[in-house]
């Protein structure tokens, strides 16, 4: 079955539609970086532990 291509104002009210994001389905801001910045943390400390234990074992 074909699907219909959208033309004129019904296509730019999906696209009106498509943009819109409901604020209650996102996380607050400072949260979303927050839990980036832990993110990049742990894995330095993951990395600088790998460091550690690599030099450690290389004699």
């Amino acid at each position: 079955m074909p699907r219909r291509h959208r033309t004129g104002p019904e296509r730019n009210a999906v696209s009106a539609n498509a943009k819109h994001v409901v604020e209650e389905d996102r996380a607050p801001m400072g949260m979303t970086v927050r839990v980036f910045i832990y993110l990049v943390a742990v894995h330095f400390i993951a990395a600088f532990f790998f460091l550690i234990f690599y030099l450690a074992g290389a004699e």
